[in-house]
């Protein structure tokens, strides 16, 4: 089955996430949890931003749980979660190179895919209640995802906003930040949502082909190609 997410792009570099406070968890949502986690022992709940809405420059999210977003579905009470993922480029010998990452078996979807690397799910600031939260927070998620996935990431240009990939099928909306970072000492898988890591040539990524692309990477793939086909991309 092939899946279709939508990319928009984000002007000038400029994105905002605010926070409008807790989600309120949906009635019926420990008996589906029961019934999620004796299927998938692995599951185990945290905390997440669920999105509320996206609109330009904006994101409005609400504290939620993994739970919730497991649950959600089955119950009639879907949640969409926000997640950073990073569009990491260097140069070569005068060629643009992106980091790749081929998902693991037993990630909940994709695996076996190629997708930009590092991915996760964003997670919710230490403060309470409703607040617009600090310019840089979601290139500090970029960072912590990029430690906890790929070790330590050697950055060139501080990480911007270039996109948003909406993935129904994920229930999932992804901020794309781009980020010039050094080619050595090179970034390996550190943790168990990635069986590999590899620096692959922007103008033809081989051996990746469109099939072997994540929807949603295939997707930014597409967009970027049409309206700015090459780096710098961090700039509006």
């Amino acid at each position: 089955m092939t899946h279709d997410p939508a990319v928009t792009p984000v002007p000038g570099g400029r994105l905002s996430v605010r926070l409008a406070g807790d989600a309120t968890p949906p009635v019926g949502s420990d008996a589906a949890w029961a019934r999620a986690c004796a299927a998938n022992p692995r599951l185990h709940d945290g905390p997440l931003l669920a999105v509320v809405r996206a609109e330009p420059g904006l994101i409005v999210c609400e504290r939620s749980t993994y739970r919730s977003f497991v649950t959600g579905l089955a119950i009639g009470v879907p949640v969409k979660s926000l997640g950073v993922s990073g569009l990491l480029w260097t140069r070569d010998a005068g060629r643009i190179e992106i980091l790749m990452g081929r998902r693991a078996t037993g990630v909940r979807l994709y695996a076996g895919l190629w997708e930009t690397a590092p991915r996760g799910s964003v997670r919710p600031p230490p403060t309470s209640g409703s607040a617009d939260l600090p310019p840089d927070f979601l290139a500090h998620e970029l960072r912590q995802e990029s430690l906890e996935e790929l070790g330590l990431v050697p950055w060139g240009t501080a990480p911007s906003p270039i996109a948003l990939v909406h993935d129904d099928h994920a229930r999932s909306l992804d901020a794309v930040l781009a980020a010039e970072i050094q080619r050595d000492p090179a970034p390996a898988a550190a943790s168990w949502e990635y069986s590999h890591i590899q620096w692959m040539p922007w103008e033809s990524p081989s051996p990746i082909t469109p099939d072997t692309l994540s929807p949603p990477t295939r997707a930014l793939f597409d967009a970027l190609r049409l309206c700015r086909p090459q780096p710098p991309w961090s700039t509006g």
